[in-house]
């Protein structure tokens, strides 16, 4: 796809789930967001539509409808089924990662990409980071934190800053990206150290890389 071809292999969306996507996205829309598609039903059940968040990256809205609740709450988008936690080939698949934290943007200019989401999703500032309080030589960032209501979705922004010694990594990634994009995601893990592990020993089969310790 267009995406591929211009940023390398990258996250191209981020998927939220909300109590009702039509809803949702009709008041975002009515509040400045850019939309890329309008609400559309996957299923009997499953409507999924798309905003544009930052550069070419996209805010997925997801939400379930008239679910026969067979699976205890569980509900997925098509074609995605319950695993028992008895199978075998699930156990051996745990990693111990368990919920995205955050997942992180890089903007050339903090203040009006912040004021865009804020104002179409309703979230508000969490936290907010200068360069003082995160930078290095080597970073050279200013960072703004946005959160929803119950402060479990977690959207950190960063801007590149000028004048440190080597050149900001948020300006060398919008360079390398051709614009703003997603960084990084965060993932929460039950234990850090088992997770890497099992990670590791995937890595000869084509799986996970890390960086230098």
């Amino acid at each position: 796809c267009s995406f591929t071809a211009t940023h390398g292999l990258g996250v191209r969306a981020i998927a939220i789930e909300v109590a009702d996507v039509e809803t949702a996205f009709s008041v975002a829309v009515s509040r400045g967001a850019k939309p890329v598609f309008s609400p559309v039903l996957l299923d009997n059940s499953t409507f999924l539509a798309e905003i544009h968040l930052y550069g070419d990256v996209v805010l997925r809205l997801i939400s379930y409808k008239n679910v026969e609740d067979v699976a205890g709450n569980f509900f997925f988008l098509p074609g995605f089924e319950l695993v028992e936690d008895s199978s075998t080939s699930y156990l051996e698949m745990d990693y111990g990662i368990r919920r995205l934290d955050h997942a992180v943007g890089n903007v050339p200019e903090l203040g009006p990409a912040v004021e865009y989401v804020k104002k179409f999703t309703g979230f508000h500032e969490f936290a907010e980071f200068t360069a003082e309080d995160v930078g290095t030589s080597d970073s050279g960032l200013n960072s703004v934190v946005l959160a929803n209501n119950d402060e479990n979705v977690l959207l950190p922004l960063n801007e590149p800053v000028y004048g440190t010694k080597r050149k900001s990594q948020i300006q060398t990634y919008l360079e390398h990206n051709e614009g703003a994009g997603l960084q990084h995601l965060a993932l929460v893990s039950e234990n850090i150290f088992r997770t890497l592990r099992e990670m590791r020993k995937r890595s000869g089969v084509g799986g996970f890389e890390f960086m230098p310790s």
